[in-house]
């Protein structure tokens, strides 16, 4: 099985340039609380969270459109 650092280079920008795709956000780094809530529930089904975290102190958008 090929691994990333031994795919072709054209394949890792792809993969790089489809990333910061995900990453641009109206505005800029705003975060969004229901992806945070997501992301947690993935991680505890697969067991590498062992309890639900306090997800207000893990970021913020109180800086946003100052």
């Amino acid at each position: 099985m090929e691994t990333l650092t031994e795919a072709d280079t054209a394949v890792q920008k792809e993969v790089l340039a489809i990333s910061i795709g995900f990453w641009q956000l109206d505005p800029p780094g705003q975060t969004n609380p229901a992806a945070w809530e997501n992301m947690q529930k993935v991680l505890l089904e697969m067991n590498l969270l062992t309890q639900e975290q306090d997800l207000s102190k893990a970021y913020t958008n109180q800086f946003i459109g100052k």
